[in-house]
Order: C-alpha cells, then structure tokens, then sequence
C-alpha cells in the first residue's frame, strides 16, 4: 500500500501530526511519505502518481508540469482529508477573512466543506471535532476517529538544566490564535500570585505583531510581575528539556480540546493542565469565568487537587498509524487488519465484530471510533441502544478470533464495558475535581 501526505512545512502542530502519521505507517511497513506540495522544484512528485492514496492535511498540487494533478494519476485518485482546524476556528477565520479579504476569503470553511463532500474518507482527532463533523455531514458519510498519537520515547528523553523561575513555574507556549492564547490568564496572573506568591508564569511563541499589546496588558493588570512573555520559540529537542524545568503545562485551548503541543507536555512527564473534556490532562480547572478558573489553578498549585484518576495514556505514533491504516484498507476495499493478533479480518466477519476487533487495543479502547457507518440518532435511545451495541461486540470479539485460528495466548481482551455509555449531551462537572474543593479565591477577587 503506498500513501503519500501532503502538508504544508511550516513546523505547526498540523504539520507534525501529519509527519508522525507518515512515519508511524513507515514503520508497520506502509510506503508512507510526507510531501511538500509548495516545492517549487517538484522533489519527488512524479513518485507520487501511483499512489493507491493521497493524505490531504493542507493542499494537494492541481498542477504538476502544467498539467492537472490527479488526471496524471495511474490509479484510481483517491484522498483522505484529515481535519486539523478546530470547527468554531476555521468559521471564524473564514468570517475574518471575509471582512477584511476581498480576494481568496472563506477559504478553510469552503476548503473543509469541499473536503465533507467529495473525500474518500474524513479522518478526526478530537472526539468532539468528529461528533461535529459527523453531524455537518450526510447521513451515510463516515467520520473516522484517529488518535493523535506522538513520539513518546523521543518525549520521555531529555533533561534538566535547571529549574526556570517560579515555584511553582506554568509554561505555555500555545499558537496566538484567539481560540487557544494564554492572553486569559496574562489578564489576571495577579489574584493568583495573591496565593502562590511566587508562581511565575512563563508564555512565549508571541508574534512580535501580538506582543507590544501584551506589554501594555501585563503592564497595566500588574501582571508583568510573575510573568515572562516573549516571542522566542524552540525545536523539538529543546522543547523537551523545558517540559523537564517546569512544574505544569497550562493548556489555555478552549472547549477542552487537546493538541499535538498538550500530548507532547504528557509525554515528557509534565502534568498538563487544561479545561474539562481534555482526556490526557492531569488536572482540570473551569471554563467560562476567569475567576473560577484562578480558583482551580490556585489550588492545583498548592496541591489540594489530586490528579485525573481518568487521565488516559498518551497514544503513540504507532497507534495512530495502525488506526489510520485500517481506514485506508477500508476506502481501498482491501481486507483490514487485525492489530491485535497481526492478522487481517476476513470479509465475511459481521461488519460490527470487525470494528470490535479493529479497537480491540487496550486501555485506549473507547477512544476507538466505530467504522461502519454510524446513525444519526433522533433520540437519546437510538444513541444508547448504538453504543450498547457497539461496545457488546468488543465483548464477544473473543468468540470471532478464536474462530479466525488466532493464538489467544498472549491476548488480552476487555470483558466489561471500557466506559460508562454516553448521555446524548454530557453534562460537564461543575467542579473539575469535586472531592478536593479549590482553596477559596482572594478577597481582592471574590465576587
């Protein structure tokens, strides 16, 4: 199977999702390769015309020696269109551009809907992003969930050349979109030092375009005693050493999301602290009111707070690879794989033990999305009567493999539901940790 990714090289989080995805099928003996499709030279394009799929992260060529790209093709064009811009994001740069762009405005909301409506497969990495995906498409189209899986022992590697400033220190070094900036916490840095006396945090990856702002805001809330803001920014292998001079990560992307920067912050050991709905994150802190955040952040700093007891593993390269590989098998027609006994499934396996068998991988199970395609349920029972379905199947996956011939001896399969079923709109906590209450906010902050 050969698969060639085509994203931009601008070294962003999107861009290094598609290089692990690469990499990681290289290894499970995939001809795998990330392109560059703005090479002025072309390198390596013409390589690319018998590939049996195109991996669209940013733009596929439409020209290639003044002709079109895919009539070039010698198979069957086929593309996968991973959706890496968070759904409220790319409507609001698009409605951005609109206002001030006359030429090419819109572009990522028309660039995601032509990718809803004429892909070979739509691949997500946000639970939450697939389930709106799911719902702005057409009633038999398929969201796939693929992990976001990372590097963990080039994370996991480093060291310490020092302790940075502040007990404890916050680092974060988010993208400046408005979505994920730690502006919020910039603002009112001072009611949490009223607590943690020399807490210091540290932001920096600021355009210089952002950062005279920033000066004047630090500046006037006083925040610009307990801060370090700038618009330095490292590579990877330096990255990694600061996750090991710092006490937490403060992941500031809203709604709860997780990213590539959060995965690698886990990776590397650093507890990671974000919004609830963030499954590998340490500790949660309220959305919504500032104040309630400084709440949470005040007592996690203290250690009043024990960490997720939920927290889930950080995927890895491999498992992503193996989770998108199966989706390619299924656009292509192919039989699929079965990772967990290195075999491939028979097609005449019921379509629900198939994808039982395919998310069969662990304690990252539920994470797993079904690839049939789902119903777009009406009711809270339709959703409750699918997912009883669904995770049943995982159950008796044991019965379906015995009868491939596999070796069960070294397999461990789930024999209880992985995770409690859904309620059709969860209900976030109001408290982020509701065993430990937060220490009670300054009188300077108090409502």
């Amino acid at each position: 199977m050969k698969i060639r990714h085509w994203c931009s090289p601008n070294t962003s989080g999107m861009h290094r999702v598609a290089a692990s995805m690469a990499r990681g099928e290289l290894m499970l003996g995939v001809d795998a390769k990330l392109m560059d499709p703005f090479d002025p030279a072309h390198t390596g394009w013409a390589d690319t015309l018998d590939a049996d799929l195109h991996v669209n992260h940013t733009h596929i060529p439409e020209l290639f020696d003044g002709k079109a790209f895919h009539k070039q093709c010698t198979k069957p064009y086929r593309w996968a269109f991973p959706v890496h811009g968070t759904p409220e994001l790319v409507f609001e740069m698009s409605v951005r551009e609109g206002e001030t762009n006359g030429y090419n405005a819109g572009m990522g909301l028309a660039q995601h809907q032509r990718g809803m409506q004429e892909a070979d497969a739509i691949i997500a990495f946000v639970p939450r992003h697939r389930d709106l995906y799911d719902l702005a498409t057409d009633k038999r189209t398929i969201v796939d969930l693929v992990p976001m899986g990372v590097d963990v022992a080039f994370w996991q590697g480093g060291q310490s050349f020092g302790h940075y400033a502040g007990r404890p220190a916050f680092f974060n070094c988010e993208n400046a979109y408005s979505f994920k900036w730690a502006v919020d916490f910039l603002r009112v840095w001072p009611w949490v030092r009223q607590e943690l006396d020399d807490a210091v945090l540290h932001v920096t990856n600021i355009p210089v375009t952002l950062q005279r702002f920033v000066d004047v805001l630090i500046a006037r809330t006083g925040s610009v005693f307990g801060t370090v803001a700038g618009s330095w920014n490292y590579d990877q292998a330096n990255l990694r050493n600061i996750f090991k001079q710092v006490d937490f990560y403060l992941s500031t992307v809203r709604y709860g999301d997780f990213n590539r920067l959060s995965l690698e912050a886990g990776a590397a050991g650093l507890p990671v602290i974000s919004y609830p709905g963030n499954p590998y994150a340490d500790y949660w802190m309220r959305e919504g009111d500032s104040r309630f955040a400084v709440r949470d952040l005040i007592a996690i700093g203290k250690g009043d707070v024990a960490p997720r007891s939920e927290k889930l593993p950080i995927p890895t390269e491999e498992e992503m690879a193996r989770s998108a590989i199966n989706v390619y098998e299924r656009v292509l027609d192919r039989p699929r794989t079965n990772w967990l006994v290195g075999a491939q499934l028979a097609d005449a396996l019921d379509p629900m033990i198939v994808d039982a068998l395919l998310s069969t991988t662990g304690p990252g199970l539920h994470q797993s999305a079904p690839t049939t395609p789902r119903p777009k349920p009406s009711t809270a029972r339709e959703l409750q009567s699918y997912y009883q379905s669904y995770y049943q199947a995982v159950n008796d996956a044991a019965t379906s493999v015995a009868a491939l011939g596999a070796d069960l001896a070294s397999v461990e399969l789930p024999v209880e539901l992985p995770v409690e079923l859904p309620p059709v709109i969860p209900e976030p906590s109001p408290e982020p940790n509701p065993e430990v209450r937060p220490a009670a906010l300054p009188a300077a902050v108090a409502e």
